[in-house]
């Protein structure tokens, strides 16, 4: 049902997804704006409330997991670049999303996200949270 009225409204307003947006952020699991690193909580407006809660995925990064990590360090890099991003978000006097679409068939919203008119996904590198993401390339976060 969501996923159909989030549609209706991309095909109604044309060209909607062609700019960023100021989506409202909203506290998800554990009463914060981000679930990982590289995935932020928000309301998506003109959709019903029982309807508007979604994730963002950030478009063009990988990040280590911190659930299904496959090793401690995984996990442990994983909830240092959650606290990283949680921290910016928190913080941030602007945060937009940008070029927003669906990816995985129709399953994942994704953006480019810009925290104060930064690329979230360019900071996160920078700073060694995660990886640029190229698709059919899979690195271990785990060293050994």
């Amino acid at each position: 049902m969501r996923i159909l009225i989030v549609l209706f409204l991309v095909f109604y307003s044309g060209t909607a997804f062609a700019k960023c947006y100021n989506w409202e952020l909203r506290r998800g699991h554990g009463n914060r704006f981000v679930a990982d690193a590289s995935t932020i909580y928000i309301n998506l407006p003109g959709v019903p409330k029982n309807h508007s809660d979604f994730k963002v995925s950030v478009r063009g990064i990988v990040t280590p997991k911190i659930k299904f990590g496959e090793c401690l360090y995984e996990k442990k890099r994983g909830k240092r670049a959650c606290k990283y991003t949680l921290k910016l978000v928190s913080r941030a006097k602007k945060v937009q999303f940008c070029e927003p679409k669906w990816d995985g068939n129709g399953r994942q919203l994704t953006a480019r996200v810009m925290v104060n008119n930064f690329d979230l996904a360019k900071v996160l590198v920078d700073k060694g949270f995660g990886r640029a993401w190229v698709k059919g390339k899979k690195k271990n976060w785990c060293i050994g």
